[in-house]
C-alpha cells in the first residue's frame, strides 16, 4: 500500500546534503559517479549550491518566525484595543441614556469635516 509522503523544504535540503555527503564518503557511490563523469569538482559545485540554498532556507525560516511573532503581537494588541473600546462604548451609552441632555453640551459637540464612511 503506497503512502503519500510529502517532502517538505527541510526534508529536501537534508536529502541533498545526505546525497552530497554520500557522494564523497561512500567509495561505491564515488566510483559510480566518476564513471559517468562526475568528479570531486562537480560535487564541490553541488555543495556550494547546497550551502546557498541552505542559507536562503534558513533566512526565510527566520523571517517567517518573525512575521508570525509580529502577527501574534498585533492580534493581541488589537483584541485589547477592541475590548477597551467596547467597554468605553458601553459606559458612554449608559451615561448618555441616563442624561440625554448631555449630548447638547457644547463640550461634546464634534464638528466633522466629512461624514464617516467605510470603504
Amino acid at each position: 500500500m503506497p503512502t503519500n509522503f510529502r517532502k517538505t523544504e527541510s526534508n529536501i535540503i537534508n536529502t541533498y546534503q545526505m546525497a552530497l555527503t554520500n557522494a564523497i564518503e561512500v567509495p561505491q557511490i564515488k566510483t559510480a559517479l566518476e564513471e559517468i563523469g562526475i568528479d570531486e569538482t562537480e560535487i564541490a559545485k553541488g555543495q556550494a549550491l547546497w550551502q546557498i540554498a541552505k542559507a536562503a532556507y534558513d533566512f526565510n525560516k527566520k523571517e517567517d518566525n518573525e512575521t508570525t511573532a509580529a502577527s501574534r503581537e498585533f492580534t493581541a494588541l488589537k483584541q485589547e484595543l477592541e475590548d477597551k473600546h467596547a467597554s468605553h462604548r458601553r459606559k458612554a451609552k449608559a451615561l448618555f441614556k441616563k442624561e440625554p441632555n448631555t449630548l447638547d453640551d457644547p463640550v461634546y459637540k464634534v464638528q466633522c469635516q466629512e461624514p464617516y464612511s467605510r470603504g
